[in-house]
């Protein structure tokens, strides 16, 4: 059995990729033995509790200080691990056969990276963050970063890509580097026939985090104000924590109490519950490198709604799953919302589009269709 090496960001607030290095340490249990090193300088004893209990997967937490970049125009914090910390990192690379790494953290990458060419280990850097395009293309960072970032990066092995726009991306920019593109899976089926439609109100659901800059909540607040100034019988609700937009949300639901809901943070049981009783699914990210929460809507039968903003652009076929929007045209967002409010009234055919997008979902991301292309990507040599 192989050892893999998954190197994320803090697991204590996972998001997208950190769900997927946990999701993919299970599928893939019964051929690779799995660590997973993340730093996290702010970790509680009872987190660390938590994640003990949990099977099959290693944990190794790396403390050190976290300090916001200088680095003009990023967005991005450095983790600056202690000496003890960078010997088990070592330590840890030096053990594995694969290094997988996710992080979005610059100085993290870089020694991953440089740890890995040392101990001759195969290195693949997963795009499943901004950060990558930022790099590539130079945006929203400086000169200096972007030559170092770019000149670490194309030292991998291999990057794996989430979307079409990112494995383009690899493909012109780091052309001796190999590049895969192989999209998230679902990590459970829905049944067709667990597929159902709320017959009393229209609900429209939004999950993620409550971040201006990243999932857009403030394009998400205009649109429900466009929305709701033409039809006030459309309930919408709003799933996430761990942002900027607390005080954004809160008058919205102070503004329209009997059409805005804002639940927080819900365990995945709640959040299953609230996928099986929404009737449209809505994204406004900036940037979205592929989009668990709208695969996992969808795997619900949910039609979407979404900016064409990277991975949703590849999920959703457009007119059938759902909406993609030109950046950022919140007037036809509106639009398409209130558009899918009118399809909604035929309940009997809104319930057959909901199973056939049920039926897409589970054939194109299911695992057994996906994971056997991990598999390939990471024992290949």
């Amino acid at each position: 059995m192989k050892n893999l090496l998954l190197v994320t960001n803090n697991l204590y607030q996972p998001r997208g990729g950190e769900i997927w290095a946990l999701k993919l340490s299970e599928a893939l249990k019964d051929r690779f033995s799995t660590k997973i090193l993340f730093p996290n300088p702010a970790a509680t004893s009872k987190g660390a509790n938590e994640m003990s209990m949990m099977r099959g997967v290693c944990y190794i937490e790396v403390r050190g200080k976290l300090f916001r970049s200088r680095v003009a125009g990023t967005q991005y914090d450095f983790f600056m691990p202690s000496l003890s910390g960078l010997l088990r990192i070592s330590s840890s690379v030096s053990k594995a056969d694969v290094v997988y790494c996710i992080s979005s953290n610059p100085l993290m990458i870089s020694v991953i990276i440089m740890l890995s060419k040392l101990y001759k280990k195969r290195i693949i850097y997963g795009i499943h963050n901004p950060l990558f395009s930022t790099i590539a293309e130079g945006k929203d960072i400086s000169t200096l970063a972007r030559f170092i970032s770019k000149a670490m990066l194309a030292k991998v092995d291999a990057f794996h890509a989430l979307n079409l726009y990112d494995y383009r991306i690899a493909l012109r920019k780091f052309p001796k580097v190999k590049a895969y593109l192989i999209p998230n899976f679902l990590p459970k089926t829905v049944s067709a026939k667990a597929i159902t439609v709320n017959r009393k109100r229209f609900t429209v659901l939004f999950v993620g985090k409550l971040l201006k800059r990243e999932k857009g909540i403030d394009f998400l607040s205009e649109i429900i104000k466009l929305v709701l100034n033409k039809n006030e019988d459309i309930h919408f609700r709003i799933i996430g924590s761990d942002g900027d937009s607390e005080e954004l949300l809160k008058s919205l639901e102070e503004r329209y109490p009997k059409n805005v809901e804002v639940l927080g943070f819900i365990d995945k049981n709640r959040l299953a519950r609230q996928y099986a009783s929404a009737d449209l699914f809505v994204l406004t990210s900036r940037k979205e490198t592929f989009g668990l929460a709208l695969l996992e809507a969808q795997s619900h039968g949910i039609p979407a709604v979404s900016f064409d903003s990277g991975g949703p652009t590849d999920i959703v076929i457009e007119g059938f799953q759902g909406r993609i929007i030109k950046k950022f045209d919140t007037e036809g967002f509106a639009a398409a919302v209130l558009e899918y409010y009118k399809k909604w009234q035929d309940k009997e055919r809104y319930l057959r589009l909901k199973r056939e997008i049920n039926k897409e979902i589970n054939t194109r991301y299911g695992r057994g269709r996906i994971i056997p292309k991990l598999f390939h990507l990471l024992i290949e040599d």
